[in-house]
């Protein structure tokens, strides 16, 4: 007898097949290499601010989780780190209101909420490039900040995609906030873009108090994820317009 997790993956097949169809990922690449040209002083911004993290901020944000002086967020961790799960929350989450959307013939939520999950399934395929290439150590291996390229053991292991070597940048914030990015753009509720504004960094507080990332692991994610968010935002920046104009304000 098939298991749950086997047609809730079946879903997200067809959700996929779905977005491939109405194109929702035609012109990532274009657009995602127009933002890069762009912004390349804010690049440089990004790779020196996570140079700096590494060296100055990663120790002492992991000794303070190790020491126990954090002890007390242990219930609210528990709470948000389902979150940045993808079988959870981060895929789970857009299909169902799309499909809520779809049946209540809500063409502006349909819209919105595609295309961040199509966002999300961007950001959580891409992010495996930098873990691989990187192949830095997680905090839990009780390696240095300092411990990258660990190509020997990564390949050595069966478990190749569920590495402790595959810390850098965290998948569960690189996926949570581009998923976000378009709901915060799109909606109009200050309420609704407060509560996407901090849940991916209430995933990235998470990820970094189970001791699973270092904290530049986490702002990598935020970064990246807010990019890729954005791309998806500036292939359609008339849908948030045209939703103010079908009196959708919510």
């Amino acid at each position: 007898m098939l298991q749950p997790s086997i047609y809730l993956y079946a879903i997200y097949f067809f959700f996929l097949i779905y977005l491939i169809r109405e194109k929702y990922f035609h012109g990532v690449v274009s657009q995602s290499v127009q933002m890069l040209r762009q912004n390349l002083a804010l690049l440089g911004l990004f790779v020196a601010l996570t140079l700096v993290l590494i060296f100055l901020v990663d120790s002492p944000v992991a000794n303070l989780v190790k020491s126990g002086r954090l002890d007390w967020a242990i219930p609210l961790t528990g709470y948000i780190t389902p979150l940045g799960k993808g079988d959870t929350f981060v895929y789970s989450f857009p299909i169902t209101v799309f499909v809520a959307a779809m049946l209540l013939k809500h063409k502006f939520f349909q819209h919105i909420f595609a295309t961040a999950a199509a966002a999300a399934f961007v950001a959580g395929v891409l992010v495996q490039i930098p873990k691989v290439v990187l192949s830095r150590a997680r905090p839990l291996t009780g390696d240095s900040p300092f411990a990258f390229f660990n190509w020997d053991i990564l390949f050595a292991r069966k478990t190749f995609l569920e590495s402790d070597y595959l810390s850098m940048a965290s998948g569960d914030v690189i996926t949570a906030t581009a998923l976000c990015v378009p709901l915060v753009y799109y909606l109009k509720s200050s309420v609704l873009r407060f509560i996407f504004v901090l849940l991916p960094l209430g995933v990235a507080f998470a990820r970094v108090h189970v001791n699973a990332h270092w904290a530049s692991d986490v702002f990598a994610g935020l970064v990246i994820g807010t990019f890729i968010g954005l791309i998806f935002c500036n292939k359609n920046p008339e849908t948030a317009i045209h939703g103010n104009q079908e009196g959708k304000t919510i």
